[in-house]
């Protein structure tokens, strides 16, 4: 399947900022420099106006100049339930029809705002489970939700993304993020029990022919997720021919830990009563 252009559907809001004597001007300057990098030709060209475009918003978001978001093509923002969190998202495709990611961090220390542009290194590492990431050497994905986890204090969040990865499998990247007292962002954490109790985010792998589910449920407090299985018993751990099997897992956070639960019933709104969850491990 062709998939030259793939894009999460995100929360937009219509305005950012209060000086609105920019509003016209900005947005179109915007506007056009996103389409640039999201149709022009060679990848070349495409990289070169997704880097003015990241440059600008970047400076526009940080010094407040308001912009109308739903204006511009496949862009948005998402905002933590605390909200001390805020993250502007967005991506460009390749011909080879691989993705690059963008996105700016908004944190709230205090009563002021930091903000980071995030730069993505996904392509070059080998090993997404393992990889603690920075601002500057970011494994990126296209996020589109946010989970406030632990003590308020802690400032840590899930962060569930997308990732297109190339034109045979699909990925949806469960990252953990948190923020130091300095107001640092952080990319991965052994937040995870058995069986990625070693992981430091959780990566699906899954074939571009199939869609996976990957959601909070707030009111049960539950991340769940399609089940995936190869199609063929003799396709073990050939990710391109995983697809959803019909059942549904999910994870739930208790004390310091994410704990793995298997087999959820997801099916209307269901209380689960008489549901014995596993018992903690006590790996720690």
């Amino acid at each position: 399947m062709l998939r030259k252009y793939a894009f999460a559907i995100i929360l937009c809001l219509p305005f950012w900022g209060i000086k609105a004597q920019y509003v016209d001007s900005l947005s179109l300057q915007l506007q056009s420099l996103r389409k640039k990098s999201l149709f022009s030709e060679g990848d070349d060209q495409k990289n070169q106006f997704n880097a003015q475009f990241s440059k600008l918003i970047f400076e526009s978001i940080k010094d407040n100049r308001a912009f109308i978001i739903d204006s511009i093509s496949n862009f948005g923002l998402i905002e933590s339930s605390d909200k001390k969190l805020r993250l502007w998202c967005w991506n460009i495709s390749f011909s080879d029809q691989t993705f690059h990611y963008n996105c700016i961090l908004g944190f709230k220390k205090g009563i002021d705002w930091i903000h980071y542009n995030l730069n993505d290194v996904s392509h070059r590492v080998e090993k997404p489970q393992q990889y603690l990431g920075t601002s500057s050497a970011w494994y990126g994905s296209l996020y589109y939700e946010i989970i406030a986890f632990g003590k308020k204090s802690e400032n840590q969040y899930l962060l569930l993304g997308w990732d297109g990865n190339d034109r045979f499998s699909t990925m949806k990247v469960v990252d953990v993020l948190s923020i130091d007292q300095e107001g640092i962002p952080h990319f991965g954490k052994r937040v995870f029990n058995t069986p990625w109790e070693s992981n430091v985010r959780i990566v699906f792998e899954y074939s571009s022919e199939a869609v996976m589910s990957l959601r909070y449920y707030e009111k049960k407090e539950w991340l769940v997720f399609d089940h995936l299985s190869p199609l063929q018993p003799n396709m073990e751990g050939m990710y391109d021919y995983y697809v959803p099997d019909l059942s549904f897992d999910a994870l739930q956070f208790r004390k310091d830990k994410w704990y793995f639960i298997q087999n959820v019933d997801v099916r209307g709104d269901q209380t689960m009563e008489g549901y014995n969850a596993p018992p903690e491990s006590p790996i720690k």
